[in-house]
């Protein structure tokens, strides 16, 4: 069943937790913020052991090693039977903020152990936890005030963890009235409703998810989980793992307490920021994947390295490569102000810098959203540039290219990619848009003068559009005028060469420089 609320819904809210450095910030409209849970020693021997000892080298680089797989904020528990807690949990913190920058969430059933650990910590911590049982409210909440921390409130009380979620919404609400009767505002209340086993109440998913709502529309509070625990007795557990994250996500998630070291976890991590919308241009999914694979390096990188060497011409491509849209554009007006020649710029910089992200991408070094921000941070600055140039100047006039989707085809993302890294080489463009008829290829290349004809098809069925588009084209008036290039994932060069097409354009960037090789463009 989907349940439906006629209750207004309360305003969402974001809270921070920080290091001494480093803020967090976490909320339903940003990015999910993964707490790495693997320092706790509950389930991990090796850890259980090293701590017995007082040895914290495996928590250090424990905490290392999820920070580099994408953690943003760290949960410490210590808690083995036998031990000095506060002590340790005291030595842990200190050992992790020397390795790491990243806020710690402080994670412990003894207030006496969350207080040695809040006085040792620098920043506002996230503390881990409380609950609805009155005196865990009485003993955590003044602790959590005291250090201006954040809280993460358990939705049980004295009678366990109920099985309904209108109960563990009652038991939110206490927590957060609770809190807020403290002095802590509502944003620093992060709720825990508690994911349960399904191996042992195949309702406790849905139950789960429909608390996670239910505490999202009327409180309108950050939500964490700990994902792993749905799974429990299951094979395949990644898998389940993975589509609870999904769906809780989709009913109020924002923070969940993870494993970032488990690529299939982290993936879905990544994919939920993606099809959400929460990852501009795709760049912490590309940047991680490519980390995977091992393929190649992150973009970014030849920014922060122009940004200590070379000079501000070679800043300007380097910035056009990484497709940072507002460095290139400062380097540019840097290099202007400092008497640079804009048509140099343009010749040796920008257009260079472009090539080389058509090589990257031709590789598959780099792929389509990347492509289409260096191409986006090249016209930013040649759109500077071009004011300056002296008459008769502007090399950038390359020539006529008039593009469009064959008939039958709706897709455009290929030729919308072609159009940008044409217009920024310097061509003009004129775009037929999709599902073009061949007589109107035509008249548009007549129109405008056209010197190049470029054909977009992705799918067989545009096969026969593509081949009468040609044959038009071929014997009409513009037969020695007009060159045809085409391109698309169904095309082959093969079949384009037996229609009578000039060109093969492989992809967008293989598409330019067949069009430059065409006119003859150097």
């Amino acid at each position: 069943r989907i349940f439906y609320s006629s209750r207004k819904t309360a305003t969402p809210v974001e809270s921070s937790v920080s290091s001494g450095t480093k803020t967090v910030v976490i909320g339903p409209s940003r990015p999910l913020v993964i707490i790495g849970e693997r320092i706790n020693p509950t389930g991990r021997k090796k850890l259980a052991a090293s701590l017995e000892e007082g040895n914290l080298d495996l928590v250090r680089s424990e905490a290392i090693r999820q920070v580099q797989e994408g953690a943003h904020i760290l949960d410490v528990n210590v808690g083995v039977s036998g031990i000095d807690e506060p002590r340790m949990l005291r030595e842990a913190i200190i050992a992790i903020q020397e390795v790491t920058d990243v806020p710690l969430c402080i994670d412990s059933a003894l207030p006496k152990a969350l207080e040695a650990g809040l006085r040792v910590y620098k920043g506002k911590a996230l503390v881990n936890s409380v609950n609805g049982e009155k005196h865990k409210l009485d003993q955590i909440l003044p602790l959590v005030k005291a250090h201006n921390a954040a809280v993460i409130g358990l939705t049980m009380d004295d009678n366990g963890i109920p099985k309904k979620a209108e109960k563990r919404l009652e038991i939110a609400r206490l927590i957060v009235d609770r809190a807020q009767q403290a002095g802590i505002p509502r944003e620093d209340v992060i709720i825990d409703p508690l994911a349960m086993a399904i191996s042992a109440d195949d309702q406790a998913g849905l139950e789960t998810i429909k608390a996670l709502r239910l505490i999202r529309d009327e409180l309108g509070v950050n939500q964490t989980l700990g994902l792993s625990n749905i799974s429990f007795g299951l094979p395949e557990r990644s898998s389940i793992n993975a589509v609870f994250l999904a769906m809780a996500v989709l009913n109020g998630l924002t923070c969940p307490i993870s494993d970032p070291t488990l690529w299939e976890m982290r993936r879905a991590i990544l994919l939920t920021d993606l099809l959400l919308g929460k990852d501009e241009f795709c760049m912490h999914y590309l940047s991680a994947s490519t980390k995977k694979s091992g393929k190649g390096k992150k973009i970014e990188m030849p920014v922060k390295e122009a940004a200590h060497g070379g000079t501000d011409l070679e800043r300007i491509k380097e910035a056009v490569i990484s497709g940072k849209r507002k460095l290139a554009v400062e380097y540019t007006k840097k290099a202007l102000d400092q008497g640079a020649d804009p048509q140099d710029i343009i010749n040796n910089y920008l257009i260079s810098g472009l090539n080389i992200v058509g090589e990257k991408f031709e590789k598959k070094k780099i792929f389509v959203p990347e492509m289409m921000m260096a191409a986006k941070s090249m016209q930013a600055c040649v759109d500077l540039v071009k004011p300056l140039l002296k008459k008769g100047e502007d090399a950038m006039g390359l020539g006529t290219v008039v593009l469009g989707t064959v008939f039958g085809d709706l897709h455009d993302i290929g030729k919308n990619l072609t159009k940008l890294l044409l217009e920024t080489s310097g061509f003009r463009v004129i775009d037929l848009g999709e599902n073009v008829p061949a007589e109107k290829f035509l008249e548009a290349a007549r129109e405008n003068n056209a010197h190049i004809v470029g054909l977009s098809s992705l799918l067989t069925t545009g096969d026969p559009h593509v081949a009468e588009t040609i044959h038009a084209i071929k014997n009409s008036d513009l037969a020695h005028k007009v060159k045809v290039i085409c391109g698309g994932a169904a095309l082959t060069l093969k079949f384009v060469e037996a229609c009578g097409a000039d060109a093969h354009a492989r992809d967008a960037a293989d598409g330019v420089r067949k069009i430059k090789n065409m006119l003859e463009i150097k």
